[in-house]
């Protein structure tokens, strides 16, 4: 946390302009309510935010780098209740990953998709499957294309014979869309659908080749964590031990931002590198 704060409080710019937008959004929502239901601006992101924009945007500074303190500290405990040899060594190669650890201090969505995930592993290993769902309902709130790997989290609850908690990983959503058709009556009641897989157009970003994110990985990473990475990674095939919800639903994530930037023209997928962000969890 004092790294990051130290590095956020010399830093001259933010990580780009979707930063200083967001937060300006952020500073309009209680005048302008819509706001809270932008797509754009990702609903939990503003829910969490607009209190602390008031105060400054190094208050926003400190809650950003907060929530990625509580992600890290959360996996940690994940890998210690399994037994794992040295759990601590997750810390470094989780908050160090080269990405991660410039753009979890910044005003944007993907550390808070990162929360959430280790939040979810966290409660799943402990039992705690309400909070599980929950965790997992509120991933479209951060990040919208993550509801394709919701699936993989329903299966775990079916799996446990957990039923009420499948209700949560659809209320947030269903939430988010009454809530918005209230505060915004002249977009509809679906709304939702319409700013999403609705709205229709070319992708003004362009498509990126379908080796682009294969070839750039190890540089979201870091070279140093992507070493242990490829390590694992080879240790994990020879034994075949592919855990749903790290190993699987980390290759769905990257699949799925693959596909996004390669062919899909939903949600503008430009190839940014820092989509990758959310796969932090799945590799230390």
């Amino acid at each position: 946390m004092v790294t990051s704060l130290v590095y956020g409080a010399m830093s001259e710019a933010p990580w780009d302009d979707d930063c200083v937008t967001r937060y300006f959004n952020t500073l309009r929502a209680w005048s302008e309510p819509a706001q809270f239901f932008s797509m754009w601006n990702r609903p939990l992101f503003m829910l969490l935010f607009a209190p602390t924009a008031w105060i400054g945007k190094t208050a926003m500074l400190v809650e950003m780098v907060a929530i990625g303190a509580l992600a890290g500290w959360l996996l940690y405990r994940t890998l210690e209740k399994l037994g794992a040899r040295q759990p601590w060594m997750v810390l470094p190669l989780f908050f160090f990953q080269t990405f991660y650890f410039s753009v979890s201090r910044n005003f944007l969505t993907e550390p808070l998709a990162v929360a959430l995930i280790c939040a979810g592993l966290y409660a799943l290993v402990h039992r705690r499957f309400g909070w599980f769902a929950l965790a997992g309902g509120l991933l479209p709130l951060a990040r919208l294309e993550l509801s394709a790997v919701l699936p993989l989290w329903a299966l775990v609850l079916v799996v446990q014979r957990q039923w009420r908690p499948l209700l949560w990983l659809g209320l947030p959503t269903l939430l988010l869309a009454v809530g918005g058709a209230l505060v915004k009556p002249d977009a509809g009641s679906l709304w939702l659908v319409d700013e999403t897989v609705g709205r229709e157009g070319n992708n003004r970003y362009g498509h990126r080749e379908l080796w682009h994110y294969f070839q750039r990985y190890a540089f979201v990473v870091g070279i140093v964590p992507f070493y242990f990475f490829a390590l694992g990674a080879v240790e994990r095939l020879v034994r075949w031990r592919m855990d749903m919800m790290v190993v699987l639903q980390g290759l769905l994530m990257f699949a799925l931002y693959v596909l996004f930037s390669w062919k899909l023209d939903v949600g503008n997928a430009a190839g940014f590198l820092r989509n990758l962000i959310p796969l932090t969890p799945s590799w230390p």
